[in-house]
């Protein structure tokens, strides 16, 4: 919530003091959310002091292990240890060294010193005691600063429900400014007017302002930004202009269909492959478009045909027979346009099959639509597969000479040596230049991708069953995960918002996200609404983290009762089965501590939020008020409120803690 545009922070911290409110109870007043940090801080300090805890019982655990390890008297005689020393004196070797060790070891060897493990040293069970009760007291202890600080943790959100800071300011302001108006009233005449309607109007938005602070406990849980937080704004976020992208499958993918069907931002496009005359054909196609050809002089095109009934073969007048299934079309020589050479291939199309009957085996037009001008030839429904070949030709076995046809002209026509795809398997590079007629589409690393022409909220891509189906295109809007705020068409700088990197954003279906704050702009882990706009509420990462740890600590219990029980009999005279019930017991407690201690273990992030409580913790220790400083690191709201000159003001109903938490 942001402080009133009229007054700077130091007239506005000016002003409250003089009616009564400490400037350590400002930044409360414009960000409750404070409290979630000072019960973040508490907690770490209850969790350093269960760590504490846990390493009691870790040492208790050592010692009770050696509760009935009795002493017995030493018999061996140390004399040869005395020996090997003197032999060390005088020799200083190494070998002499090394036989004073071995003497200890054995010397060693037959004390008693071993109890429970061979491997560690005992101590007596006289230490042991000593230590399990200092143990004891200590943890004990530990134990009361845990209770104490458990018992403002507990009653967090009662303690919040305690203060109204707004309504107390307000009574506050509204005394100082009757004083005001009093005053004014008996210097009217020595007051310009101006000085006394800046006084009244200052007091006016004052009280305009803190009327509409929420009550601490409803602050504190409420967003940093929404669309009606702060309320003089109205934020919405607008996610990231981006236009939608759609991909198919990789190449090669087999279709059933003959159409390319989709709706592009709402424009629907039904799309004939490879053209609307040649739907469901086999057919060949030119590389590039020409309105014309350079034809070389004799030579011809040559092309097999593979159907049903085949063309019949044809004697060329050079000599060479064209086999059957061959089509030897001959081309005018010279520059001829499109069309010229268009209408010769379709009549050359037209021969005899191998029972002289005459066939239309294929026909010559434009690629794609009318205008395209690239040559396409397309065989008859039956015709399985077209093919450009090299000239035939004839050897002659009397006298050894060939006899080649005229030359291919397929160079000419923008044709190469090839074979007609596969019904079923269309090229992409073929459906690329179709569907690029009509739609922005690409290849990228053999996938065909379709992005639309607008982008934002009106860019989509829609798909129905045809060959962009066929071969894995899906419907698809825009996918971002960036919005910018804006308020009333105005882009809002996020960290003046008070916003940071960690921060949670929630939309209206309760899906949450983390932001990261980059720029101007929130880059969130999830995505957002295809929308112009969108209603949101962004969060501190601590107010969920509050709410769980919460109920991890309602869960607390006290073990001091048990603990001194099952403990206290260790150290006077205990029996086999008291230590056992007792080992038992600290080995429940560790797995209760160390699953407690890991529940609670959450890092608060670095935040302006943060930063203000330290900053505030620093001014109270600087005016030497290190009780209201104590009070704030150990989440004693009540303590810290009512700490004012003026309790009273802020009509806080005082409480001890049992009674908060007992309700």
């Amino acid at each position: 919530m942001p402080l009133l545009n009229e007054f700077s922070n130091d007239d506005l911290t000016a002003y409250l003091e003089k009616a009564g409110v400490e400037s350590y109870y400002l930044p409360f007043l414009t960000k409750p959310q404070l409290c979630l940090i000072l019960f973040l801080k508490s907690k770490n300090v209850l969790l350093s002091l269960l760590k504490k805890q846990l390493q009691i019982v870790d040492s208790i655990s050592y010692s009770i292990k050696y509760l009935n390890n009795i002493e017995d008297t030493i018999t061996t005689s140390m004399t040869d240890l005395k020996v090997a020393l003197l032999q060390l004196e005088a020799s200083q070797q190494t070998t002499a060294l090394k036989d004073y060790q071995d003497k200890v070891k054995v010397f060693l060897s037959k004390l008693a010193l071993k109890s429970g493990s061979s491997q560690e040293m005992a101590q007596t069970n006289i230490d042991s005691k000593e230590d399990i009760y200092t143990a004891l007291q200590t943890f004990l202890l530990v134990d009361k600063d845990i209770q104490k600080l458990l018992s403002n943790l507990k009653s967090f959100n009662k303690q919040l429900e305690q203060v109204n800071l707004g309504s107390s300011v307000v009574k506050n302001i509204s005394i100082e400014s009757r004083n005001q108006i009093t005053s004014l009233d008996l210097q009217k005449n020595e007051v310009s007017n101006v000085s006394i309607a800046t006084n009244l109007l200052s007091s006016s938005s004052l009280l305009s302002y803190f009327t509409k602070v929420p009550s601490l406990i409803e602050g504190v849980y409420s967003p940093l930004v929404s669309n009606t937080l702060p309320a003089s704004e109205e934020i919405y976020g607008y996610p990231e202009s981006l236009a939608a992208v759609s991909l198919s499958n990789s190449y090669p993918q087999t279709v059933t269909h003959d159409e390319f069907k989709a709706t592009i931002d709402g424009t629907s496009y039904t799309i004939p492959f490879p053209s609307l005359a040649a739907k469901s054909r086999v057919y060949l196609r030119a590389s590039q478009s020409s309105t014309s050809f350079t034809i070389p002089t004799n030579s011809r095109l040559y092309l097999k045909i593979t159907c049903p009934v085949l063309p019949n073969s044809r004697l060329l007048p050079e000599g060479p027979l064209c086999p059957i299934g061959t089509l030897a079309i001959d081309l005018p020589s010279g520059v001829q346009s499109f069309s010229t050479i268009a209408s010769t291939i379709t009549t050359a199309l037209l021969a005899f099959d191998t029972g002289l009957v005459p066939v239309q085996f294929g026909f010559c037009s434009e690629f794609i639509v009318n205008g395209s001008k690239i040559l396409m030839i397309y065989g008859k429904s039956d015709v399985t597969q077209l093919e450009i070949v090299t000239p035939p030709g004839e050897w002659n076995n009397t006298t050894g000479i060939y006899t080649p046809a005229y030359q291919s002209a397929h160079t000419a026509l923008f044709l190469s040596y090839s074979k007609s795809e596969p019904l079923n398997t269309p090229s992409y590079t073929d459906l690329l230049a179709v569907v690029g007629t009509y739609l922005p589409i690409s290849l990228v690393n053999d996938k065909l991708q379709i992005t639309s022409n607008l982008t934002g909220s009106a860019s989509s891509l829609a798909f129905t069953s045809s060959i962009s189906t066929d071969i894995g295109f899906t419907n698809a809007v825009p996918v971002t995960n960036t919005i910018v705020l804006k308020s009333r068409g105005q882009t809002l700088n996020p960290t003046i918002l008070g916003l940071y990197s960690g921060c949670i954003y929630k939309d209206t279906l309760g899906n949450t996200a983390v932001i990261t704050v980059l720029n101007n702009a929130l880059t969130l882990s999830i995505t957002v609404p295809n929308e112009q706009k969108v209603q949101l509420q962004i969060y501190p990462d601590c107010t969920f983290a509050v709410q769980s740890l919460l109920l991890v600590i309602q869960s607390i219990q006290n073990h001091a009762a048990q603990f001194t029980d099952t403990l206290g009999p260790l150290i006077i005279y205990p029996t086999l089965q008291q230590i056992e019930v007792a080992k038992l017991y600290l080995e429940q407690l560790k797995t209760t501590l160390t699953t407690l201690i890991a529940n609670l273990t959450y890092s608060i992030k670095a935040s302006p939020l943060k930063n203000i409580v330290d900053s505030l913790l620093t001014e109270l220790e600087q005016k030497g008020l290190d009780k209201l400083a104590v009070s704030l690191t150990q989440c004693d709201l009540q303590g810290f409120f009512s700490g004012q000159v003026n309790s009273s003001s802020f009509g806080l109903q005082t409480m001890t803690s049992m009674e908060l938490l007992n309700g």
